[in-house]
């Protein structure tokens, strides 16, 4: 059970990364899509969040173990995909899609995890978060497009 606590205990510190970033994060281009993506993104993060901290209480553990580590780790990624782009929009958005393509695979292999620990409820929930997170990618990989037109037009 350790691993998968561990892994739940991981999810759940990056979520509340995620949620503290999304939420600073403001859209410098009159793309609408973009802001309305940020809101999402705060908003998806605090759920995710809430859920891992049910499934740990239900496990009989805390939420805050690997806290430190993780969020490091998270801003760690964010800084690194920031460093790639120029505009701050776009380095906004490279560091959340990059973020997503963490999310989806622990939370798949976390998925797999639960399957081995007999926690077939949670595997079916973090499964269909995995696979709202590839939605939610596709949606920031599109935006990339939208942002970059409307930076080049300000230009």
């Amino acid at each position: 059970m350790n691993l998968y606590v561990d892994a739940l205990q991981s999810l759940y510190a990056v979520e509340r990364q995620t949620e503290s970033m999304a939420g600073r994060i403001g859209a410098d281009t009159g793309v609408t899509a973009f802001k309305e993506f940020l809101t999402n993104a705060e908003a998806g993060a605090a759920r995710r969040a809430d859920m891992l901290e049910q499934v740990l209480t239900k496990h009989g553990e805390s939420t805050d173990s690997l806290k430190t580590f993780v969020t490091k780790a998270a801003g760690s990624v964010h800084a690194l995909i920031h460093d790639m782009a120029g505009h701050t929009d776009l380095k906004n958005l490279f560091a959340l899609a990059g973020l997503h393509q963490y999310l989806i695979a622990a939370y798949t292999s976390t998925a797999r995890l639960a399957i081995v620990e007999g926690d077939t409820d949670t595997a079916r929930a973090l499964a269909t978060t995995a696979a709202t997170l590839i939605s939610d990618l596709s949606i920031a990989m599109t935006l990339v497009e939208q942002v970059t037109d409307s930076v080049t037009e300000a230009a």
